[in-house]
């Protein structure tokens, strides 16, 4: 699973509204979540283990923990996202994300796809046309209940 199909789903999202939506979310509030708050874990090493491999992670980190272990990156910017990881509180942060996944699944398309009518194929090639028939309908008849209590 990709992280969009985990928040979002396999809906249809086919409205420029959705997409700018979606893309505020990406930009905003769940790219500050994803790097500042939840830890992830990396592969560290692969091990032989007769024909298999066996596969070692590091510990979980987020990837601003990640980035300070490392000692890699700006300064300025590593001191700024530190910062603002002390101002965010990741309560409020999740709640945003979901007002706005809920505005978002309200902006999907359920659309099924059109079911071919019957007299689209078979009528034209001279065939019975095919009845549709509900899920419920029995294709037999019961027996009235009042007669088996008669007997």
């Amino acid at each position: 699973w990709t992280r969009f199909r985990k928040l979002l789903g396999w809906d249809r999202y086919d409205s420029s509204q959705a997409l700018v939506a979606i893309n505020d979310l990406y930009r905003n509030e769940l790219r500050l979540m994803m790097n500042l708050f939840l830890p992830s874990v990396k592969l560290a090493r692969k091990v032989r283990v007769g024909s298999r491999l066996k596969r070692v992670y590091d510990r979980p980190q987020t990837p601003l923990d990640r980035l300070l272990t490392t000692g890699t990156g700006d300064p300025t910017k590593v001191a700024a996202y530190q910062q603002l990881r002390t101002r965010l509180d990741p309560f409020v942060l999740a709640e945003a994300i979901e007002r706005k996944l809920q505005r978002i699944y309200r902006l999907a398309n359920h659309r099924q796809s059109p079911r071919p009518t019957p007299t689209s194929t078979s009528a034209q090639r001279g065939a019975q046309p095919t009845v549709s028939r509900s899920v419920n309908t029995p294709d037999y008849h019961l027996a009235p209940v009042t007669s088996l209590m008669a007997r």
